[in-house]
């Protein structure tokens, strides 16, 4: 259980990544996996703990899916929905390593569109 949090206290791990954590534009076919269905979203952005997807339909929020984008699979949440997007929150921090795999792949997606 998280106790009371106030001006002296430090903000749980997972907080002070999420705080930290850039999003990076991009556009890459994704696939988002829930109980109840596969859907197939565009990623608009990704950072080391989330990402905002774009499409219809998408999960509800609260939902807990399998996202999978390139060689990325990991397991989220849902944690708000607006329309035709979605912002999820990853359990797992993923490595910089593979998210330059995606930023790069997603730069050179989005590139290719505006020409």
């Amino acid at each position: 259980m998280i106790g009371p949090v106030n001006a002296f206290t430090a903000p749980p791990k997972w907080k002070r990544l999420q705080l930290r954590a850039q999003r990076v534009p991009t556009s890459l076919p994704a696939s988002i996996v829930t109980m109840n269905a596969y859907q197939y979203p565009e990623l608009a952005d990704i950072s080391q703990t989330g990402a905002k997807l774009k499409g219809s339909p998408l999960p509800p929020k609260g939902a807990t899916a399998l996202l999978r984008v390139a060689e990325l699979e990991v397991l989220c949440r849902v944690v708000w929905v607006n329309e035709d997007q979605c912002g999820i929150r990853f359990e797992d921090v993923v490595s910089p390593k593979l998210l330059k795999q995606i930023q790069l792949a997603g730069a050179v997606e989005l590139e290719t569109l505006s020409t």
